[in-house]
């Protein structure tokens, strides 16, 4: 059996191909899940959260954002460390011009770490007593009652 001689077109049309069985199958499933949803709207699937709970607190509460930096860093170094991978896999037909690149890009991983670990975005909340944040969340409620509900 010979062996096909692939070029350009050819592989422009798979491209083109996959994407429009892509779309297809995008457009079928949107239907079929708009098709088979419930579309009675009922009393309880009003409520604010759709579960049927009444809210508990106020949802004008202080958000400590420092969670969200952390996470952000973390996904930010986990894709930097994913960009590492074309590298192991051809670590034996390296350059030298390559493996003066990693070592580049590792030094600017690193450099990026050092930075945020001194800049103080790693470090976690320094978290008081109990009652030290309860006060906290009375005073903040107390501020967004007085600013917001009149």
């Amino acid at each position: 059996m010979p062996i096909r001689n692939y070029n350009a077109d050819t592989q422009l049309w798979y491209i083109l191909g996959f994407f429009f069985v892509a779309l297809v199958v995008t457009l079928i499933l949107s239907f079929v899940a708009w098709a088979i949803m419930n579309k009675r709207s009922s009393r309880r699937k009003l409520t604010p959260y759709e579960c049927g709970f009444e809210p508990s607190n106020d949802a004008r509460q202080p958000v400590y954002t420092n969670f969200y930096i952390v996470g952000l860093l973390f996904i930010l170094f986990d894709i930097e460390i994913i960009l590492l991978l074309p590298a192991i896999l051809s670590f034996s037909i390296l350059t030298a011009t390559g493996m003066l690149s990693l070592i580049f890009f590792l030094t600017m991983v690193w450099i990026g770490f050092i930075y945020e670990t001194f800049d103080g975005a790693i470090r976690p909340r320094e978290r008081g007593t109990v009652d030290e944040e309860k006060e906290e969340a009375r005073v903040m409620k107390n501020y967004y009652e007085d600013r917001w509900i009149k």
